[in-house]
């Protein structure tokens, strides 16, 4: 099966893209960065924005699952690039889920959205959004 990393290149992306390869699959990186360590363990890294749907869509041509790490996370910088990366991007991966008729799409979120002001721990899926995040 070939998969398909947004943000491949980050804590999450990278220790999700080797326990893919550990487990047979094809994987393909797509990150704003190169990432060497990457491509020594087999993975096809592929550089690129995430708001460009052109760049996105011909980088995930042929591919069977996308798990859709990328994201702009933190509480501090402007509004437009949490907006271009987490907004935009995720609209760019949709439509190429779509236009590649890719049938599975894995989407991760971050601690950010729920973020209070304090520390998260054993947060789930259940932990409040806060009324003024």
């Amino acid at each position: 099966m070939k998969a398909f990393i947004t943000g491949g290149g980050g804590f999450i992306g990278s220790a999700l893209a080797f326990e893919l390869v550990r487990r047979g699959f094809s994987v393909t990186s797509f990150s704003r960065d190169d990432y060497p360590a990457l491509r020594e363990k087999g993975i096809d890294v592929k550089k690129g924005d995430i708001s460009d749907a052109d760049s996105v869509l011909r980088a995930c041509e042929h591919t069977d699952i996308i798990f859709h790490v990328a994201a702009k996370a933190g509480t501090a910088g402007h509004y437009r690039d949490y907006y271009k990366t987490n907004v935009t991007g995720t609209a760019n991966i949709i439509q190429a889920c779509k236009i590649n008729k890719i049938k599975y799409l894995i989407y991760t979120s971050s601690a950010s959205v729920v973020f209070n002001g304090k520390n998260i721990e054993g947060g789930d899926e259940s932990f409040p959004i806060p009324s003024r995040p």
